[in-house]
């Protein structure tokens, strides 16, 4: 794939992985072709003439925000192992439940212990907020048997992004410190920018629950990273929410929730003084409490 993307494998629930990055025995020359094994949960695979709708796996991808994928073709390396009687058909869909499923690749017999390249082109444009699904389809075409394997690798959904192409940044609120009657220490830590430089960061606080930037805020730099914020102007004896936040091209995303009360007043301090104890000659012992 180009560009900035999402994507994930899946499964049905009658198949899983068994393993993602194993060497296979797939060119018939003695050399090993690392590829992805896929079997069914129950290892045994029925002999069905035909494509069943319960033994499947794919790739879903999307852009990211702001994103669009133009998709122009699709390629793949697919084989059996251990089993000469597979075939396969590769549809499509732009809803996870297949409702409008579109056939891609029709049912096709696969090598045993080898692999097929194939490919089909795919004019297809996935837009901010879609998702495109590719299944395939193995069944096996003669006996039932146990330990059969689909073997693939290099799945390639090709095309171009346009657009932002990036999340929004994740974003944390760190523990508040030195809290007074009309400020208190605050900021936030910027884990990852979202593939997207972030060009704002701070605090936001207000008396209603999610402050937004529309509120107040401090801008305390940009980048990745921790950051320190010195709230001030506060009013005494108020309560305020506080969050972290942080801006990319993609958006502001912001961090948990801080709920904080100003003091009423700032006062003398109290203070005991402890006994003396550990009197000697030239040294005593003493010290007291701050209450």
């Amino acid at each position: 794939m180009s560009g900035l993307l999402a994507g994930n494998p899946f499964y049905s629930d009658s198949m899983t992985l068994y393993d993602q990055t194993t060497d296979l025995p797939l060119n018939g020359a003695g050399k090993d072709v690392t590829a992805g094994a896929i079997h069914t949960v129950s290892q045994v695979w029925a002999a069905e003439p035909d494509t069943v709708s319960y033994l499947f796996f794919g790739f879903a991808v999307s852009p990211k925000v702001g994103g669009t994928f133009q998709i122009d073709s699709v390629k793949m390396n697919i084989g059996g192992w251990f089993e000469s009687n597979f075939k396969a058909a590769v549809y499509y869909s732009m809803n996870e439940d297949f409702s409008d499923a579109t056939l891609l690749i029709g049912d096709t017999q696969l090598p045993g212990n080898a692999l097929n390249g194939w490919s089909a082109p795919l004019d297809k444009s996935v837009y901010d907020g879609q998702t495109l699904y590719l299944r395939i389809y193995p069944h096996n075409t003669a006996s039932a048997g146990w330990a059969k394997l689909i073997a693939v690798n290099d799945i390639l959904i090709k095309g171009t992004t346009t657009g932002i192409t990036a999340d929004p940044p994740v974003i944390t609120t760190v523990d508040l410190s030195y809290l007074s009657t009309t400020f208190v220490t605050g900021g936030g830590n910027v884990p990852s920018d979202g593939g997207s430089v972030v060009t704002e960061r701070g605090v936001v606080w207000d008396t209603a629950a999610d402050p937004t930037i529309e509120d107040s805020k401090t801008s305390d730099g940009s980048g990745s990273g921790s950051f320190v914020s010195q709230v001030t102007g506060l009013t005494p004896g108020t309560t305020y929410h506080l969050r972290a936040y942080a801006t990319n091209k993609a958006g502001t995303s912001y961090g948990e929730e801080k709920i904080f009360g100003t003091l009423d007043s700032i006062v003398i301090p109290t203070v005991t003084t402890a006994s003396v104890t550990a009197i000697l000659v030239q040294t005593t012992e003493s010290g007291g409490n701050v209450t």
